[in-house]
């Protein structure tokens, strides 16, 4: 059985690593049925027609075929995706040959992955092949070592893949986690004042999450006719959030977020001071930032910006008529950093 890692497109590289799972003995090539899809912007990768005639390119024989009702020693699925950096194919495969493997190119066309996965598939199905292998046409940057290999998994099962392999993988379920966010406001109170946040969250498969909290806006203190007024502002928030876009374990994520708290006002310099709580509700729309710290917590940064649904206002009395001291701001926004433990 061969169990698969992860390698560079690169075929120097390439042919060192898969020289390593090679048999001692001559094995009979298998016959495998491949399936090949591609995602958005990776239209320029082969399709499975296209692949099956670059692996018989190079093995002068069918060792690999679309899917046509004849039974196969080993079924390879192969999942082609355009990213930041360049192109990647994952390869899952089943039967006689297990295991998957992530290949990576960073250049800007398919066609150097394309050339990595036919000669991966060829070294799969029949190790001994010793493929010619044409020169990279450019330098490119040192990668990481490749992973160490993974333990060999039972008959007919698939080796799990990592949480960077494929973005379907990456969580699955339900998922409880709790955050502390520090942070400052704008346009809520009279001036720009730090604040305070702590919630729970709860993940859904692997692009919705939910959550609910409150926080606290540090006071603040507006001067008014004869005196001043403090400030002051606790709330309650409920949060729904829709990842957007993924790379690299890197996530950003769009929120809606409905608030509810009181806001105080109380005057000083006055006679008779007068504290007052008043509702405060608003509607706010979030973008969240969020990667991993280790295995279960992550760090996050979060942009809110938000508008009171209700007008609200505090007002002084010094030796004549009422004035306003105070008027909620039509639009205001906090800006947060984080952190996220899931359990």
């Amino acid at each position: 059985m061969v169990t698969l890692g992860r390698i560079d497109s690169r075929a120097a590289v390439l042919a060192v690593l898969l020289a390593t799972v090679a048999p001692v003995a001559r094995a009979d090539p298998l016959r495998a049925s491949l399936v090949v899809t591609r995602g958005e912007g990776a239209e320029d990768c082969p399709d499975t027609g296209g692949v099956v005639a670059r692996v018989r390119e190079i093995t002068g024989a069918d060792t690999v075929s679309a899917p046509d009702g004849e039974p196969r020693e080993t079924w390879v699925q192969v999942e082609l995706v355009r990213e930041l950096s360049g192109y990647r194919a994952v390869i899952a495969a089943r039967g006689r040959r297990q295991g998957t493997r992530s290949i990576e190119d960073i250049g800007p066309g398919c066609s150097s992955l394309a050339d990595a996965l036919a000669i991966t598939l060829v070294m799969l199905l029949d190790p001994d092949v010793q493929p010619e292998v044409k020169p990279a046409p450019a330098p490119v940057p040192p990668r990481p070592d490749p992973l160490p290999p993974q333990p060999a998994q039972p008959k007919d099962s698939v080796a799990p893949a990592t949480r960077s392999e494929t973005p379907a993988a990456r969580r699955t379920g339900v998922r409880f986690g709790g955050e502390a966010n520090f942070g400052g406001s704008m346009g809520i109170l009279a001036h720009a004042v730090p604040l305070v946040e702590a919630g729970a969250r709860v993940g859904v498969g692997s692009i919705l999450s939910f959550g609910g909290g409150g926080g606290i806006l540090f006071s603040d203190e507006i001067t008014a006719p004869g005196g001043s007024v403090d400030l002051g502002l606790a709330y309650g928030y409920l949060r729904a959030c829709a990842e957007v876009f993924e790379n690299a374990g890197s996530e950003l994520s769009l929120c809606l977020e409905p608030l509810i708290g009181s806001l105080s006002g109380e005057g000083n310099g006055y006679d008779v001071k007068s504290p007052r709580g008043k509702l405060w509700l608003a509607l706010g729309g979030a973008a969240e930032l969020r990667a991993p710290l280790a295995s279960s917590v992550f760090w996050h940064a979060r942009l809110l910006a938000l508008a009171p649904l209700i007008e609200q206002s505090f007002t002084v009395e010094n030796a004549g008529p009422e004035q306003n001291a105070f008027v909620t701001p039509p639009v205001g926004g906090m800006m947060t950093l984080g952190v996220l433990v899931e359990l």
